[in-house]
C-alpha cells in the first residue's frame, strides 16, 4: 500500500511541475513580441533564437515559446522579437531586433 501511495505523490508532482508555467524575466518585459516587422530601416537583425516549449496544456505552448524568446532577446540587448514560421516538433524560431 505504501508503495501505491509513494507512485501516487511521485505521479502527481510531476504532473503539477509539468504545468508550471514558464516565468517572463524582468528583462524579458521590456521585449515587445510582433506579428510582422514593420519598419526595418529603425531596427537592426541581432540574431535568431530558437525556443521549444512542451506543456500538458497544449494552448500555453505558444505563450511560453514568446515568453522564452523574448527572456532570451533580452540577453541579446534586442527589444523585438518576430516569429519566424511555423512551430515544429514544438519549437519555434524568432529573429531577435534591436529597434530604436
Amino acid at each position: 500500500m505504501r508503495v501505491v501511495m509513494a507512485f501516487f505523490v511521485l505521479a502527481v508532482s510531476l504532473g503539477l511541475a509539468s504545468c508550471a508555467n514558464i516565468k517572463l524575466t524582468d528583462d524579458g518585459s521590456n521585449v515587445l513580441e510582433m506579428k510582422q516587422l514593420e519598419v526595418l530601416e529603425n531596427c537592426e537583425l541581432l540574431g535568431k533564437v530558437t525556443t521549444n516549449a512542451k506543456n500538458v496544456n497544449r494552448s500555453q505552448e505558444d505563450k511560453d515559446r514568446s515568453i522564452l524568446a523574448r527572456n532570451e532577446a533580452a540577453k541579446m540587448s534586442g527589444n523585438v522579437v518576430v516569429a519566424q514560421g511555423e512551430v515544429v516538433d514544438n519549437a519555434r524560431e524568432f529573429n531577435v531586433y534591436r529597434c530604436r
